[in-house]
Parts: structure tokens; C-alpha cells; sequence
């Protein structure tokens, strides 16, 4: 069994100095936030240098409520984000995405609209090999 160490952030620190601490502690691996393919491939490099692998990526999630609830362009820009979260991941070998189901604890309710494209969103991912790990479902 891998063990893996958050680098989304909050400690203070720079990525490079969070994957030198990881393996210095005997983490095996570490997960990321999504901020660009290229930069993901930065950090995957650097971690294997390191000795660690890229467990997952977590998407961005701060505006994914509107994939059930806009159906005008900044929905589908929710939508391409998260598409090219998973590209990213393809390209990058790494197997699991994160993604959250909704934002914040307000009422809601599931929408035809974002099941389609949670839909499409799982149809590309199919493709492309990588799992979607969805989280933050009780909303």
C-alpha cells in the first residue's frame, strides 16, 4: 500500500520543498490540484526524481455547482475545465481525477442538465483511461 501526501496547499511552503519533505517522511506518493497540464508536468517530474508518484489530480471545484445549474456558456466552461483536468491526467499517466459533485451545503437539487454532462464528462474519461473519484457528494 502507497501512502500519499496532499500538495494542494496551505502549509506555507513551495511545491518543490512540500515533495522534498514528502519523501524525506517516507510518502510514496502525493496528489495535486489541477492548475495547468504543463505545470502538472513539472511536478510529476520533480517527483520522481524525488522517488513519488502522482496518486491523483483534483479538479478544480469552486464553480462546478453550474453544471446543474447554467446552461449557458459558463456551465460548459465548468465543463471544458474539467475535460481538460482529465486530458491532463491522460497525458500525464495519471489514473485518477477528483472531482466534487457540487459546492456548498445551500439546497439543491440534481438537474437533467448535470447529469448529461457529468455524462459527457464520463464518456471522455472512459476514453481516456482515467477514473473520475467523485467526492463531496452530500451537498
Amino acid at each position: 500500500m502507497k501512502t500519499a501526501v496532499n500538495l494542494i496547499g496551505g502549509l506555507g511552503i513551495t511545491v518543490p520543498e512540500h515533495l522534498r519533505f514528502a519523501a524525506e517522511a517516507g510518502f510514496d506518493a502525493f496528489f495535486a490540484g489541477w492548475s495547468g497540464s504543463q505545470r502538472l508536468s513539472e511536478v510529476i517530474s520533480l517527483g520522481k526524481e524525488l522517488g513519488l508518484t502522482a496518486q491523483s489530480v483534483h479538479a478544480p471545484f469552486g464553480k462546478v455547482n453550474l453544471l446543474w445549474e447554467d446552461p449557458g456558456a459558463e456551465g460548459d466552461a465548468v465543463l471544458q475545465t474539467l475535460t481538460e483536468c482529465l486530458e491532463g491526467c491522460s497525458d500525464n499517466s495519471v489514473d485518477i481525477m477528483v472531482s466534487h459533485a457540487y459546492i456548498g451545503f445551500g439546497p439543491q437539487s440534481p438537474s437533467a442538465l448535470g447529469v448529461e454532462r457529468f455524462g459527457r464528462l464520463f464518456d471522455r474519461a472512459s476514453e481516456l483511461g482515467v477514473k473520475v473519484a467523485v467526492e463531496n457528494t452530500e451537498g
